[in-house]
C-alpha cells in the first residue's frame, strides 16, 4: 500500500497524507485530554495520580545509584527521543513540489516548534504522571531492563489506559498507532525515493534511478527544474 500511494506521484500521496495526518492530530490531541482527566482522577478508578510517581518510585529511572547513573539514563532517553524527531526534513524536501512553497513552507517551518511542544512536550510529560517508569507492563521495565512477561502493551499510552481501568479503549489506541507507523512509512518512502532521484543525476547514485514514469515525471518536474518531454 506504502509503494501504491507513492507511485501515483506528489498530488495523490499529499491528499492521501493530509488526511491521515489529521486523523494522527486527532488522536493525540484526544490522547492529551483524556490524560488530564486521568490525572485528576476522571477515570473509571477515580484515583487522583497527580505527580505521584515523581516522588515515587520518581521521575525517572537511572542505570546504576548516584549522579552518573541518572546522567547515563537521561543521555540515553535524549537518543531515543532524537530519533523521534526525525521526519522534520519532510518540510525541506517537499518545498519544490508544494503548490506555494513562499507560503506553504514558513508556515509550516513555524508550525513545527508548537506540534514539538504540544504534541511531544505535553504529552510526555503527562504520560509521566500516569505511567510509573518501574511498570511490569512496560517493555523494559525497572532498572533491570528485562523483556517484559506475557504483555503485549508495548505502548506507555496503553499501559496508561489499562492502568486506569477503561475497558476496550487500549486496544483502539493499539490500532491507531499501527496508524501512525503506517504514516511514518509512507513519508519515509516519499523522502527516500525523491533523495535517491537528487543524488543520481549529480553522479553520486546509480544512473537508473532517475528514470521517472509519466506521473512521477509530472510532480517532480519543478522540483529538479527538469526540461519538457
Amino acid at each position: 500500500m506504502v509503494v501504491c500511494i507513492n507511485y501515483f506521484g506528489v498530488r495523490f500521496f499529499g491528499e492521501f497524507e493530509f488526511w491521515l495526518s489529521s486523523f494522527n492530530v486527532i488522536v493525540i490531541l484526544g490522547f492529551i485530554l483524556l490524560s488530564l482527566i486521568l490525572m485528576i482522577g476522571g477515570g473509571p478508578d477515580h484515583d487522583r495520580k497527580g505527580f505521584r510517581y515523581w516522588k515515587n518510585p520518581g521521575a525517572f529511572n537511572h542505570y546504576m545509584e548516584g549522579d552518573a547513573g541518572r546522567f547515563l539514563a537521561f543521555w540515553s532517553t535524549m537518543i531515543s527521543a532524537t530519533f523521534a524527531y526525525l521526519g522534520t526534513e519532510l518540510v525541506g524536501v517537499t518545498v519544490a513540489e508544494a503548490q506555494n512553497p513562499r507560503r506553504a513552507i514558513p508556515r509550516a517551518t513555524k508550525l513545527t516548534f508548537w506540534h514539538i511542544l504540544v504534541f511531544y512536550v505535553l504529552s510526555v510529560l503527562l504520560l509521566g504522571t500516569l505511567v510509573p517508569y518501574n511498570d511490569q507492563k512496560l517493555p523494559y521495565n525497572n532498572s533491570k531492563f528485562a523483556k517484559p512477561s506475557g504483555s503485549a502493551a508495548a505502548s506507555a499510552f496503553v499501559v496508561a489506559i489499562e492502568n486506569s481501568g477503561i475497558p476496550v479503549l487500549s486496544h483502539i489506541i493499539n490500532a491507531c498507532i499501527l496508524l501512525f507507523v503506517f504514516s511514518a512509512a509512507n513519508s519515509d518512502l516519499y523522502i527516500a525515493t525523491r533523495t535517491l532521484y537528487g543524488l543520481a543525476p549529480e553522479g553520486k547514485g546509480p544512473r537508473s534511478l532517475p528514470k521517472l514514469t509519466d506521473a512521477v515525471f509530472l510532480s517532480m518536474r519543478w522540483q529538479f527544474a527538469l526540461p519538457s518531454p
